[in-house]
């Protein structure tokens, strides 16, 4: 999605419309990225929120307006891993790793639901330890490679490596219950 300049030149002028109409235009497709890294939806939009002033705030040290989406989609992951750091300073103690947790949510799923679908992934992918869930989603997700999440996390890269390739096993295992449940009930 490319934005208008006009719509830029506008924030830049601090207008409200184009404000409100930039922050339109971008609400779904960063909301996507912010809901992935937080608990809830009501998490998200202040994580969103919080990023889209940054974005505004900073909108004048961006020199080149064409390059804008790939400068904003930077400061929102930024916002994201900050938030990670935070919340990872404050609890400060490890995850078990439960792997009943990921069939939990299989095993409440009636006929009907257990065909595979974007939610059941989403609900999957949440089921993940924290952590996981945060180098899953860099990695696979926004295409991050384990050394800029190393950097980015203050983890070894092959702790990083080790994260994706837990979140693997993990989904592996949740999919296969899955399966498994929609076998039984086909019998």
């Amino acid at each position: 999605m490319k934005i208008d300049q006009n719509i830029l030149e506008g924030c830049l002028r601090e207008e409200r419309k184009a404000q409100s109409e930039l922050y339109r235009l971008l609400y779904d497709r960063f909301m996507g990225m912010c809901i992935r890294y937080r608990e809830n939806k009501n998490d998200a939009v202040v994580s969103l929120n919080t990023a889209f002033v940054k974005i505004l705030s900073n909108l004048n040290e961006l020199k080149d307006l064409d390059v804008f989406e790939g400068w904003a989609k930077r400061i929102i992951i930024n916002q994201m891993l900050t938030e990670i750091k935070k919340a990872s300073i404050e609890r400060d103690r490890t995850e078990s790793i439960d792997h009943a947790d990921l069939s939990t949510y299989t095993s409440t799923l009636n006929t009907g639901e257990q065909k595979l679908d974007a939610e059941y992934l989403k609900q999957l992918l949440k089921a993940l330890p924290t952590k996981t869930n945060h180098v899953f989603n860099l990695f696979a997700i926004d295409g991050y490679s384990h050394k800029e999440i190393s950097k980015l996390l203050e983890i070894s890269e092959g702790t990083s490596k080790w994260h994706v390739s837990e979140a693997r096993q993990l989904l592996k295992i949740g999919l296969q219950t899955m399966g498994e449940k929609q076998k039984m009930s086909a019998t």
